[in-house]
């Protein structure tokens, strides 16, 4: 080995490193990188699947991507209920939340049961509610269903 190899080796990783560094900044300060496992469906799942074992919730914080679509429907599916057992509101009176963010920054559409995030913004947090009781969507008695819904 000639005299100075390991030196330049050495500088080589030193600038590696530091360009990692720098990207890491970048991607924190562009927010291009989500986080691996936070997508908006996987949080809202989870809390839907947390208010149905817990029997209670008061929502939890959610980011949405811009255009993000969270299907309440193929939730329910994944956690082995029918798609009548859930819904999408624009308030939960019985819960007393009356102020979302449907019709706002966010679609909420009942029929095809679905929350999309259409605001400007790269990426939105909201707090997301779900509130399960007897008959919430259909009013159909003996029946638990889960409503759930955008709010700021």
């Amino acid at each position: 080995m000639r005299r100075g190899q390991a030196f330049e080796v050495f500088r080589l990783l030193i600038a590696a490193v530091v360009a990692m560094v720098i990207l890491m900044v970048l991607f924190n300060v562009l927010n291009l990188v989500r986080p691996p496992g936070t997508s908006a469906k996987e949080a809202v799942k989870n809390l839907i699947e947390s208010y149905i074992e817990t029997g209670g919730g008061n929502g939890a914080e959610v980011e949405f991507q811009k255009g993000e679509l969270v299907s309440i429907s193929g939730i329910a599916m994944d956690l082995g209920y029918s798609s009548d057992y859930v819904c999408v509101a624009n308030s939960i009176p019985d819960a007393g939340i009356n102020n979302s963010l449907c019709g706002n920054e966010f679609t909420c559409d009942n029929t095809n049961k679905y929350i999309k995030y259409d605001g400007t913004k790269r990426r939105r947090k909201a707090r997301v509610y779900v509130y399960c009781a007897e008959g919430e969507c259909t009013k159909t008695k003996g029946r638990t269903e889960c409503a759930v819904t955008v709010t700021p």
